[in-house]
């Protein structure tokens, strides 16, 4: 990300603001996207995302900042979001309202290895999505931050504890309808995840508790998640395992990813996961899925994927996105 500070001369206003700075960046996609489940096959995809940050320092060498996040695509028109506001010291951050969400920030949860799909084409290879056949798609039942409206959370607003000591990584989030000022009980969402990195591979283990009620059935958003990966020679390689849901809702499901850079900026990945239940709508409980990017200089890239979904339907993109 490219800062773009604020006029010397505001900053110069006080000293006590003397640290502080106005960051702003984002990224930009154009391209096609392919469902072969549409009607509509074959649809433009576009999206522009411009992040805000603005942060200061106290005399104490604390870190306060904040972001919010103008997004507009081919869904909506442009639309700003709930903040984040934080404070660091020493390996510790604070946040509170629009947070990240333990789960989401766990290492590794996106692929493990990261798919190179220009729009992650429904995001099929993560272990924490799963398909409940008649009953509807079960993805992202966890907290996260927005790009749109207030927050990603369970309630609308959030808050969280992080924690990094070298090979050391925790974090903890919770929402609850009480932290907006909506009394009885109502929903609430509890997460957290610890992480080692030992000999170049990280070890992560997330769990979330919640009585959201949702068409799925109780404890549905209930999770348990492991990850790992690692390199072997040029290869990058990933486990992920999760436990979706409890008792009668518990859907388990597994995915191996690798990723690998070869020349001339070209880097390839693929991916395979399975979940436990099928039937229904569910005729494929097995995905496979390959992507590639291909760098252009400047922070933007040449990228796309195909991969199949749990009903039978194929999925792919193929377009240019770029980092500011």
């Amino acid at each position: 990300m490219k800062k773009v500070l604020l006029a010397s001369s505001a900053l110069a206003l006080s000293a006590g603001v003397a640290a502080a700075e106005v960051k702003f960046g984002g990224d930009a996609r154009m391209g096609l996207q392919y469902n072969s489940a549409n009607a509509i096959t074959t649809t433009i995809e576009k999206r522009f995302t411009l992040n805000i940050d603005g942060s200061t320092t106290t005399d104490g060498g604390v870190k306060l900042g904040a972001r919010v996040r103008i997004r507009s695509d081919e869904n909506s028109g442009s639309n700003s979001n709930g903040a984040r506001v934080f404070a660091s010291y020493a390996g510790l951050t604070v946040a509170a309202g629009n947070i990240l969400g333990a789960i989401e920030s766990m290492p590794n949860l996106y692929g493990p290895v990261t798919p190179l799909q220009m729009t992650g084409n429904g995001f099929h290879s993560m272990v924490v999505n799963v398909d409940r056949g008649a009953l509807g798609t079960d993805y992202f039942a966890w907290d996260a931050y927005s790009s749109r409206g207030n927050a990603g959370t369970a309630s609308g607003d959030g808050i969280e504890l992080l924690y990094s000591n070298g090979p050391i990584a925790l974090h903890m989030s919770y929402s609850a309808d009480s932290l907006r000022g909506v009394g009885g009980g109502g929903n609430v969402r509890t997460a957290i995840y610890g992480a080692y990195t030992f000999a170049g591979w990280t070890f992560a283990i997330g769990y979330q508790d919640s009585n959201v009620v949702t068409v799925f059935g109780p404890n549905s958003e209930d999770k348990l998640i492991g990850t790992i990966s690692g390199k072997v020679g040029m290869f990058d390689l990933g486990l992920g395992y999760a436990q979706n849901g409890t008792g009668a809702n518990q859907i388990n499901k597994v995915a191996l990813n690798a990723g690998v850079d070869l020349a001339n900026g070209l880097r390839l990945t693929a991916h395979v996961a399975n979940q436990s239940t099928s039937g229904g709508p569910v005729t494929n409980p097995t995905t496979f899925g390959i992507g590639a990017r291909y760098g252009l200089g400047g922070g933007a890239f040449l990228s796309g994927g195909i991969q199949t979904t749990e009903r039978g339907a194929t999925r792919g993109d193929l377009g240019v996105s770029f980092n500011f």
